[in-house]
């Protein structure tokens, strides 16, 4: 069975839990909500509550947590690199006077998985793609591990 086959067994699967959940849902006129139609009027209903909630933030509080965050996000990207590499210039300056780093970097580059041209793997880099890639082993039966996690 082709990975494609696999696939849309799958879906069709899916599809018909999904079929069977829907009917499941439930009589929404026990909603405690205004909105009884459907369960999105609903959920609505609650989102405009919730949106007009008066949290007494004001501008300058939501600036210095948006400050934070960015500081915060800002520090992941540098990650703990040396103050001689944690700019885009210093990165830059760095790969353009040849140095081992460069090198280094052009090696790894070889060794990595292409999107703008063909590759010729054999099997075993072929899982190891699609490992990387988060894939998995595109052998696995997906109906037989959907299957077994209903009936749990």
């Amino acid at each position: 069975m082709t990975l494609i086959e696999r696939i849309t067994k799958f879906a069709q699967q899916v599809g018909t839990d999904i079929g069977a959940l829907t009917k499941r849902i439930g009589n929404t006129s026990t909603l405690t909500t205004t909105n009884k139609g459907n369960v999105v009027d609903a959920i609505n209903e609650v989102k405009s509550t919730v949106d007009n909630l008066d949290l007494g933030l004001n501008e300058t509080t939501v600036t210095n947590i948006a400050t934070q965050k960015a500081k915060e996000e800002v520090a992941k990207v540098v990650g703990g690199a040396p103050a001689a590499f944690d700019t885009l210039k210093e990165l830059a300056d760095a790969f353009q006077d040849g140095s081992s780093i460069t090198q280094s970097v052009v090696d790894g580059l070889n060794n990595r998985l292409r999107f703008d041209e063909a590759q010729i793997l054999n099997v075993t880099q072929k899982l190891q793609a699609c490992n990387n890639l988060g894939i998995g082993d595109p052998d696995i039966d997906l109906v037989a591990i959907y299957n077994a996690a209903k009936g749990a």
